[in-house]
């Protein structure tokens, strides 16, 4: 029994990633190796959980909506890839911008009491209280034009959702997340 492409290119690039490179390049070896681009897709899956026969020669595979088919593999689309459903996304869009507002509201209120009790707010124990402030206004202001921007600008630098978020990060992830990981090591 052959083994699926999948399997195959799991093997070659994972699994056994530094044997297989070492085998290929013996030639007394390198027969022994399988080419994965000729092994069968695996079979789908229907509705029912049961394995669907694909068409082996041409190794047919039928992905779910927001997939895409990258040979025998199905990746999410990064320009269409949601995990919540309809009222998920709502209940999420709701503190998002609960969050927004709690946190531009606060910061304002502070810096105008800064600006007008200077002398008495930017002494030790309270000029902590404005370097919180200044964190959750950076926060608040990161969660904003993440939520207000289109998704595949800010998220998005590859089609392949998992190539996005492995291999090439978008500017705005790099920096929001050395952002948010600065405001929660500088607050313990």
């Amino acid at each position: 029994v052959l083994p699926t492409r999948e399997e195959c290119f799991n093997v070659q690039t994972d699994t056994c990633k530094v044997e297989w490179t070492l085998l290929s390049l013996l030639p007394e070896y390198s027969s022994l190796l399988h080419d994965c681009n000729n092994l069968p897709c695996r079979p789908a899956l229907s509705k029912e959980g049961q394995y669907v026969k694909t068409n082996e020669s041409v190794g047919t595979l039928q992905c779910a909506a927001l997939f895409t088919q990258v040979d025998c593999f199905c990746l999410p689309s990064c320009s269409t890839f949601r995990v919540n459903t309809e009222s998920g996304q709502r209940t999420e869009d709701f503190f998002i911008y609960l969050t927004i507002i709690t946190g531009l509201l606060t910061a304002s209120i502070y810096f105008a009491l800064v600006c007008k009790r200077r002398k008495k707010l930017l002494k030790y124990p309270t000029i902590l209280v404005l370097y919180i402030d200044i964190h959750l206004s950076v926060f608040a202001i990161l969660v904003l034009i993440g939520k207000v921007y289109p998704q595949n600008g800010l998220y998005c630098s590859h089609s392949d959702f998992l190539q996005t978020i492995i291999d090439e990060p978008t500017a705005y992830c790099t920096i929001s997340g050395i952002a948010f990981h600065y405001i929660i090591v500088s607050s313990n």
